[in-house]
């Protein structure tokens, strides 16, 4: 059980360091001005070994771990993230057109947004899918 509560302390710590360094480069330049060319490789190097534990760790799971807490609904945690990933998806599809659920967006020029919650996350929509399936695993409780 305990390697369950690793891989998601993993998983969360992964998303924060790389939504923090996209926030960092996207925002302040943070790479580009203090390693130039290289800024890409070295935002590279910061983020994918967080990656590479939670793969490590995934894959490693045993066949069907639950949760259990005693302090916390589950239920209730997962609607909430269900509620918060379809609140970021909606705002995603507002700020760069319906035409993205089709991959319409394609065939027109693109436009660049950087308001709303793009302003936040780099990308919104597979943030808020992440999110939907780490609820949709809480409230059914089955990894």
């Amino acid at each position: 059980m305990a390697d369950l509560y690793i891989t998601c302390a993993v998983l969360t710590m992964a998303m924060i360091v790389n939504s923090a360094s996209v926030y960092a480069q996207k925002r302040h330049k943070f790479y580009t001005k203090r390693f130039g060319v290289h800024g890409q490789l070295v935002h590279s190097l910061v983020i994918l070994p967080f990656w590479i534990v939670f793969i490590v760790l995934a894959a490693n799971l045993h066949d069907n771990p639950q949760l259990h807490y005693d302090f916390i609904n589950l239920w209730v945690a997962g609607v909430a993230s269900v509620t918060v990933a379809t609140a970021l998806f909606i705002g995603a599809i507002r700020s760069i057109g319906t035409g993205a659920l089709v991959n319409a967006n394609f065939f027109k020029p693109q436009k660049i947004v950087s308001s709303s919650v793009y302003a936040y996350f780099k990308n919104t929509i597979y943030d808020s899918c992440a999110i939907l399936l780490f609820g949709l695993g809480l409230i059914y409780n089955k990894w």
